[in-house]
């Protein structure tokens, strides 16, 4: 089916395969099971789904079912407290793992991929997007394609940073923005856009 205005974020971990080399597998395991299971409840908590991890990745969108919010309020929401989970959590553990956050928004196609292996998947250019922000963000960073800024511009708590213009692979030149902060649980804050 066609999904409109749906927003799609990717998270990736910093150095992952450099961790992955110093850790066992039954460690590396453990470890990601706890963050993404918390990931999945954060994400759940504010009417958005994840779609699924590949490897260290995670994928999930808001806009698949109906929100008090815009799904893209939902998804900086998500990233906000995903980024928050993993600082407490570096402060108590051995590991320090870091997030680059990337989101974006627009139309998509979701099915039902496969014959003996169901997968439900998303696909279409936010998709796309939504995977080249995540690459051209940053440690504990939000990045944000056009879109997505100009559907956050009248909330009240969130503050941007506007990038230079950059060429994108796959996307040629691309205003994209950092969220550099704002309340995660979504009410007011001191900051301005």
């Amino acid at each position: 089916r066609s999904l409109e205005n749906i927003s799609v974020m990717f998270t990736d971990f910093v150095g992952f395969t450099k961790i992955s080399q110093e850790i066992s597998a039954t460690k590396l395991i453990s470890e990601l099971n706890d963050i993404f299971s918390e990931f999945d409840r954060i994400t759940e908590t504010h009417a958005s789904e994840r779609i699924k991890t590949i490897g260290d990745a995670y994928m999930c969108v808001s806009g698949l079912e109906r929100s008090a919010r815009p799904p893209q309020r939902n998804l900086i929401s998500i990233a906000l407290q995903m980024i928050i989970f993993l600082e407490n959590r570096n402060q108590q553990k051995e590991i320090q793992w870091n997030l680059r956050l990337g989101i974006a928004s627009g139309d998509t196609v979701a099915g039902i991929v496969g014959q003996t292996k169901y997968l439900f998947d998303l696909f279409g250019d936010a998709v796309n997007t939504a995977a080249r922000m995540e690459r051209y963000s940053e440690p504990q960073a939000i990045n944000i394609d056009q879109k997505t800024y100009m559907a956050l511009t009248d909330e009240p708590d969130l503050i941007f940073t506007k990038r230079p213009i950059t060429f994108v692979k796959g996307k040629g030149d691309m205003q994209m923005y950092f969220v550099t902060g704002a309340d995660p649980a979504g009410q007011e804050s001191a900051g301005t856009p």
